[in-house]
């Protein structure tokens, strides 16, 4: 039907006019048009409408009637679908006409109703031979087309838009999986990765491209036998969410691993924890060392909060305040009522520090026992986690300070009967300062020597004309002692004169008070007059100075502990973590040879640093109470670099560190402490190769100065910072003080160093680049005039010679300390005799030849000191004269003196290295050896 409705409609213009008038041909025609589905519409020369079909009425909503003589434009197209008119002229469908061409296209047209509909259109005209007479227009509804297509392309947006959220959405979970520390992958069905993230391709060592697509099961058959397989297909199986650990043992590393599953397969998450395993195990062992710590009962322990309750006490603690476990546990003891209510503004106090500062600064106080008894207290306090919480446990320790405040308290009484004696005896009290002018002239001062106070305050001692001729020497003498603290406490009978010129006698009771750095403070000069009773009034004034020296050593004795008592709570724990945790892996016989190896080293390397610390400890102590001596003889500084370079030849090859060595020959000799001098080489050079990475370089160079001798330390390793490099040589100093630092130590080394420098008249200067970049440590010692290095009779350490031949006699109440020192000395070749006590020494050396005897100090009954001095009474052929050597752990400066006033030959402190026991065993017998010639 449409292609003869298109027939007719072409061949419309080559009908000759009378055939359209034909009754045939119009009939054929309007029954073709009234029944065409495309609208008709047929235009005159003029362009107005002339027909309209059916379809086109319907179309437009207009009838011919209404449409007839009119232009089509007008009617159904002159205005856009904006509003805006739409011109004839630019209609491309009333183009046909007048320019004789076909014109096809879509256009929009506007109903009758008034909306707007979109059409598809060919217009068409109408010839007859050359001759126009109108046009002939074709339209088609394409509505349903527009809105189908308009459809398409929302879809087509939707699609791409969805297309991008997807790809956003892959891309932050990428971001996101990339971002987080746990490694991600998912397993389909058949356990094949799906997806894996970048961190697990770190995590496993291979690419993506690697692992995609392959079984789980094949890239890592290991994991077969591993908790992972079973998880895994239960988590597969059951469709449930499971998260367990497990060591994976091929990379000797822990891992969680979550997993959850889905319908494609699971997704799992592994987060690495090795190191918070690690660090689980570190604290458990922390705990176990605290709780030892506090169950040991050297002070007290407990735990509360700041509500005021209590609900953790040790044994100390209990005694100290009466109360027992069961009513700590029970919530029946709490800090307020434990605090009398004078010192409850210092526990507020000690709150609010704790608050700031998460530790409060040990004070004294008072608690009350249960029995209503009340006991002095030292109490120091620190959070358990930090920053302050309300809800967070506060750890109290303390010292029950009873006994010490009955020292103090008979120090107290001793010192008001001293000030009593004072104000109520004739002496003269006379103080002068640092710069010699006089501060105090007591009214005793005046009677005895006539000048008024107001005659002598301020002037110099030197002006004031007390001193006989014969007595400036010694006078001068003790003035030197008392200001550069050699003597601190000096006595001195001299003659003086009277403002009126008489010469009295007096003795005078003299005490120098310095600072920290040694500079002077003050003297107190106590004056008596004895020109009439010089003996019994001397009698009285020495009871005066022994109180008074009681008192400064009892008050120095208690700063001397406090100070070692901070110290030795932060450092001397740590190296203890991994020999306990080692020696318990140990005991239980479960590590290879090279774990046991690696854990004995370790244990000894640990060890060595604690004794090292302690001797550290001990020479610090040493110098803050003024007690560090010197053994003084011409030393050749060579060997005594040789010797040091031999002590830290293992730590530098272990460390692949290249050592350089420039010794100038005939530099002289020095006077000083060999093993003094031993020790600051050696701890220049321990500093530098601790301090340089694997791989450096150390150079130690020894040259002579103008009139000193030289000694230079540099190494390339991490340097030092210039803010830090003014307190390099400070006590307990550090560059680095984080919990997170990488060297350890208590910040002695170089302190004890340059302490030590200066005792032999030396300088000591350290010098960086900056950090990274290397340090140099340069150390002057004053040469002795003349000298050379052939002044030394012999090398600083003398060959360590065996013990073959010699007889040991080993006295210890310890058992194992007992069998390693005989062990050792019998791998030296020394014959041993052990015992466990003071009397079966005595008994062996009345029958056995013994040529050392090697003894402890602390033991029951009868002790080292009082062992030896019944050993010192026998006869010399029963060994009353035999060498002994103290080996203890009792190592201050008065345990030596004791030693050596019991008349031990050589005082050695536990622990000790092997070889400097045989050491020094060899060297008392070439000594007695030597006696004999």
């Amino acid at each position: 039907m449409v292609s003869e409705q298109t027939f007719l409609l072409s061949e419309y213009h080559r009908l000759p006019q009378e055939a359209l008038r034909a009754d045939f041909y119009k009939r054929q025609l309007e029954v073709v048009c009234n029944n065409a589905t495309l609208a008709l519409f047929i235009m005159d020369e003029r362009q107005e409408c002339v027909y309209m079909n059916p379809a086109a009425e319907a179309l437009t909503g207009y009838s011919l009637s209404e449409t007839r003589g009119r232009a089509l434009h007008d009617v159904i197209h002159h205005t856009r679908p904006d509003g805006r008119p739409y011109p004839l002229c630019e209609c491309p469908i009333d183009q046909a006409f007048p320019q004789n061409n076909q014109e096809q296209g879509e256009e929009v047209f506007v109903h009758k109703d008034g909306h707007f509909y979109p059409v598809a259109y060919t217009a068409s005209p109408i010839r007859e031979g050359d001759r126009v007479l109108g046009t002939i227009i074709e339209v088609r509804d394409i509505t349903q087309e527009k809105l189908a297509e308009q459809a398409r392309q929302e879809s087509a947006k939707r699609e791409q838009l969805l297309r991008q959220e997807a790809e956003m959405a892959q891309k932050q979970v990428e971001t996101i999986f990339a971002s987080i520390s746990d490694g991600v992958f998912v397993l389909d069905h058949n356990w094949c990765y799906t997806y894996v993230s970048d961190r697990l391709c770190k995590m496993a060592s291979r690419s993506r491209e690697e692992m995609i697509g392959h079984s789980i099961w094949d890239l890592f058959p290991e994991a077969v036998n591993t908790e992972v397989y079973p998880q895994f297909h239960r988590a597969m199986r059951e469709q449930v969410h499971l998260q367990f650990e497990y060591l994976h043992l091929p990379w000797n590393r822990w891992f969680e691993c979550r997993v959850y599953p889905s319908e494609q397969g699971i997704t799992v998450f592994a987060a690495e924890i090795t190191d918070r395993k690690r660090d689980k195990e570190v604290l458990q062992e922390s705990e176990r060392r605290f709780r030892r710590l506090a169950e040991s009962n050297i002070f007290g322990v407990a735990f509360g909060n700041f509500a005021g309750g209590i609900h953790y006490a040790n044994d100390y603690f209990l005694n100290m305040v009466g109360y027992t476990r069961e009513e700590v546990e029970a919530g029946q003891v709490q800090w307020t009522d434990l605090t009398p209510p004078e010192f409850l503004p210092l526990d507020v106090a000690a709150e609010e520090e704790l608050k700031v500062k998460g530790v409060a600064t040990p004070f004294e106080k008072e608690y009350i026992r249960k029995d209503g008894a009340r006991v002095p207290i030292l109490i120091g306090a620190a959070l358990l986690d930090e920053p302050y919480d309300q809800q967070q446990d506060i750890i109290g320790f303390y010292l029950d300070l009873t006994e010490r405040k009955r020292s103090e308290e008979a120090l107290q009484q001793a010192l008001q009967k001293l000030n009593f004696h004072v104000e109520n005896t004739p002496m003269a009290v006379v103080e002068w300062n640092g710069a010699m002018q006089v501060t105090r002239w007591s009214g005793a001062a005046e009677k005895i020597f006539g000048w008024q106070a107001d005659d002598v305050l301020g002037k110099l001692l030197n002006d004031l004309p007390i001193v006989t001729e014969e007595g400036i020497e010694e006078v001068v003498e003790t003035c030197k002692q008392l200001m550069s603290g050699e003597e601190p406490y000096v006595f001195s009978s001299n003659s003086n004169y009277t403002k009126q010129g008489d010469i009295i006698h007096c003795e005078w009771y003299n005490s120098s008070l310095h600072d920290e750095t040694g500079q002077l403070i003050s003297v107190l000069s106590l004056v008596l007059d004895v020109t009439d009773k010089k003996r019994a009034e001397a009698e009285r004034e020495q009871l005066l100075i022994r109180e008074q020296v009681a008192r400064a050593a009892a008050e120095q004795a208690n700063r001397i502990k406090d100070e070692f008592l901070a110290i030795v709570s932060h450092e001397l724990r740590s190296p203890l973590n991994p020999i306990l945790g080692w020696s318990k892996l140990l005991q239980q016989q479960k590590l290879d040879p090279a774990k046991t190896s690696q854990a004995l080293e370790t244990i000894a390397r640990n060890a060595a640093l604690q004794a090292e610390l302690i001797e550290d400890l001990l020479d610090v102590s040493r110098i803050l109470r003024g007690k560090l001596s010197l053994n003084i003889a011409p030393t050749d500084l060579a060997s005594i670099i040789q010797a040091a370079l031999e002590t830290m030849r293992l730590p530098a090859e272990s460390k692949s560190i290249q050592v350089h060595t420039w010794l100038e020959p005939d530099v002289g000799s020095v006077a000083g402490d060999s093993n003094r001098l031993q020790q600051v080489v050696w701890n220049l050079l321990s500093n530098a190769i601790k301090f340089t990475p694997t791989g450096g370089r150390v150079d130690i160079r020894l040259e002579r100065v103008d009139s000193m001798a030289q000694i230079t330390v540099r190494d390339t390793g991490k340097g030092i910072h210039p803010n830090f490099l003014p307190h390099v040589f400070a006590y307990f100093r550090q560059e680095d003080g984080a919990t997170t630092r990488k060297f350890g130590g208590l910040g002695l080394g170089l302190a004890i160093v340059h302490h030590l420098v200066e005792l032999h008249g030396g300088t000591i200067q350290a010098e960086s680049p900056g950090e990274g970049l290397g340090a140099t440590f340069t150390v002057k010692l004053p040469l002795l005039q003349g000298s050379s290095p052939t002044m030394q009779g012999g090398s600083l350490l003398e060959p360590e010679a065996g013990l073959t031949g010699i007889h040991v006699l080993v006295v210890d109440d310890d058992a194992d300390t007992r069998e390693v020192v005989a062990f050792l000395l019998e791998q030296a070749g020394a014959q041993i005799t052990t015992f466990a006590s003071a009397s079966e020494v005595l008994a062996a050396l009345s029958h056995t030849q013994i040529d050392v005897l090697l003894s402890d100090i602390g033991m029951p009954d009868v002790d080292g000191y009082m062992l030896l001095r019944q050993v010192r009474a026998l006869p010399p052929e029963q060994g009353g004269q035999i060498p002994a050597i103290a080996l203890t752990a009792y190592a201050g400066e008065i345990d030596y003196q004791q030693a050596m006033a019991a008349g031990y030959q050589k005082h050695l402190t536990k622990p000790i290295e092997p070889e400097l026991l045989v050491r020094a065993i060899a060297d008392v017998v070439r000594r007695k050896e030597q006696e004999k010639l």
